[in-house]
């Protein structure tokens, strides 16, 4: 694979490339310019609704309370959409989108800090300098007093304006448009570039475990949803009865020691790999396991030689983070059309019996939403964020871009709310997840696929590329 470019500078250079073909946007009083240090030299500003989004943990700046706070990714809700215009005076103001005419103003406090309402955009203290540093991130300092605009720590809290802020992600932030440019799916796409649908607690369902089975996650057992298109599976392993076995190990939903064998489903895996010459298939295992009950159960189906491990694609062996994501046509040449993923970090060494049978840790390759969007029943919790606190869903690496999963399902599954769920599935992704991520959902993770036209979700997002 040739060398690419980042994706924040991939990124970056299809937004200029946007502005720099787009009319002047007359509501924002014509074109703007970020502020930067130095040689004052300038680039084209973002034009229309955008987001505030801190580098540290992906919160976004919120004016619905009495004090702007950095609240969790809620797209076009909790008032956290902006507009950056330019000042008269050579600065900018950042108007609250949704409000009349109210721009983030910093306190007038004679301390170190200060901080963020908003108030009249023509008024005192509402105007920044914002300049651009490395990587599409931005420092966004108050012109009068030189304090640089910080997020605060965990959902909720403060923002403030403070003085000897220092560096770091906590004092950076990306401006990520609400409709940010989009381009055709090319014809040879990379795995970054594509969607997949994908079931979650593929096995949970009365067919792969018969008998007594309390809220099934899905339909049909897991050789069924892999025809069907769900090319991605969420995998929960646990050790029962002597053999590692996938299943909830919950006795109220479940007896894990009635459940299949792993290497059953594997099995069932390898026979649809070796059927649908096209397919890619991605394994999500919650993984309760040792290495070694692992290693044990999986010989045959992963063992060195088997036709499986053959078709194993190791993102670390690839040199993915030095080279990009291949292509799914490589995928395909190479027959390697399996990628494994576990959720024991321990596996990020190659010494590591689960990476040796091919399973990556996925914090090291993905980012993921939290999981639940609340209760069975009632209004969901769209919010989009990540489930792991350290690595925000916005996360950019030099040379590497992380695939995102979306988690898009309740804590229990019920009727007909995940039927509801489903239809709305494009809706949040594009709307909410998206925009919190600054990328396309890779997988989107759903119950009960046969409800709802997820699939409808997927084919939408694989018209165009991020």
């Amino acid at each position: 694979m040739h060398a690419r470019l980042t994706a924040a500078t991939a990124w970056c250079a299809a937004l200029a490339l946007s502005l720099l073909t787009a009319p002047a946007a007359a509501a924002l009083g014509g074109p703007s310019t970020l502020d930067r240090p130095g040689s004052g030299a300038t680039t084209p500003a973002l034009t229309g609704s955008l987001f505030v989004q801190n580098v540290a943990d992906g919160n976004q700046l919120s004016a619905s309370g009495s004090w702007v706070t950095t609240n969790r990714p809620r797209g076009d809700e909790d008032r956290q959409q902006w507009e950056l215009r330019e000042s008269p005076n050579g600065g900018h103001t950042l108007r609250s989108v949704g409000a009349a005419d109210v721009c983030l103003t910093e306190e007038n406090a004679s301390g170190a800090d200060a901080r963020l309402s908003v108030g009249t955009c023509s008024g005192p203290r509402t105007e920044w300098l914002v300049q651009e540093q490395a990587d599409g991130r931005h420092r966004i300092e108050a012109r009068g007093s030189g304090r640089v605009l910080v997020g605060g720590e965990g959902h909720g809290a403060t923002a403030r304006a403070v003085a000897a802020a220092g560096s770091g992600p906590r004092q950076e932030w990306h401006l990520t448009p609400v409709s940010p440019p989009r381009a055709p799916m090319p014809a040879t796409p990379r795995l970054d570039e594509v969607t997949f649908l994908t079931t979650h607690n593929a096995m949970h369902n009365t067919e792969d475990q018969p008998g007594f089975l309390v809220a099934p996650n899905q339909p049909h057992d897991v050789a069924a949803q892999l025809r069907a298109g769900a090319h991605a599976l969420m995998l929960d392993a646990h050790h029962a009865a002597g053999r590692l076995r996938l299943c909830h190990d919950i006795p109220v939903v479940g007896n894990c020691s009635r459940a299949r064998p792993a290497a059953d489903f594997f099995a069932d895996i390898g026979a649809f790999l070796a059927e649908d010459r096209d397919a890619v298939v991605t394994v999500f295992l919650e993984d309760y396991s040792t290495a070694e009950q692992l290693r044990t159960e999986l010989a045959g189906q992963l063992g060195a030689g088997s036709a499986l491990a053959d078709r194993v694609f190791r993102p670390d062996a690839a040199g993915v983070r030095e080279h990009g994501w291949p292509t799914l046509a490589e995928l395909r040449r190479t027959d390697q059309r399996l990628l494994l993923f576990t959720s024991d970090t321990a596996a990020s060494a190659r010494s590591n019996g689960k990476n040796a049978l091919g399973f990556m840790s996925q914090r090291d390759w993905t980012v993921e939403n939290y999981w639940s969007m609340g209760g069975g029943l009632g209004t969901g919790d769209w919010s989009c964020y990540s489930r792991w606190d350290d690595i925000p869903l916005s996360r950019e690496e030099d040379g590497f871009r992380r695939l995102f999963v979306m988690n898009h399902f309740r804590d229990v599954p019920m009727a007909p709310t995940y039927r509801t769920d489903n239809e709305k599935l494009q809706n949040r992704a594009e709307r909410f997840c998206m925009p919190a991520a600054r990328k396309k959902p890779n997988y989107l993770a759903i119950d009960q696929y046969k409800d709802g036209n997820p699939m409808a979700a997927v084919d939408a997002l694989n018209r165009y590329t991020y």
